[in-house]
């Protein structure tokens, strides 16, 4: 039995969270997991979540390997901010804070980005 569940960005934003969801997204790696795999989705990248997440898990470079473009990155951040929103019943500011964190560790390379990855 996996340890954790894989989320939709819809049922993240939109659900009202039960007791259970609440322990997968806080006490297992669910919430990081769901957002990979979704942000590979929102990407349209054609792997399933098993692929996605063993890559990123055996692959430490996947993140300067697979990339997006300025627009999707933009709004990646903006369905994240709702998703935090929603999670953590916080204000847009601070979710918005908490999106872009997010997606600084864990985004793509927006490509034609100029970065160091060496």
């Amino acid at each position: 039995m996996k340890e954790y569940k894989i989320y939709t960005m819809k049922y993240l934003k939109e659900k009202e969270l039960t007791e259970n969801d609440l322990y997968y997204l806080f006490d297992t790696p669910s919430l990081n997991y769901s957002l990979v795999v979704n942000m590979f989705k929102f990407t349209k990248k054609k792997m399933t979540a098993d692929e996605i997440l063993n890559e990123c898990k055996t692959n430490e470079r996947w993140m300067y390997e697979y990339h997006w473009t300025k627009e999707q990155h933009d709004k990646w951040i903006d369905e994240l901010t709702e998703i935090y929103k929603n999670i953590y019943q916080t204000g847009p500011e601070e979710s918005r804070n908490s999106a872009e964190w997010w997606t600084f560790l864990y985004g793509m390379t927006v490509e034609g980005e100029n970065l160091l990855t060496e």
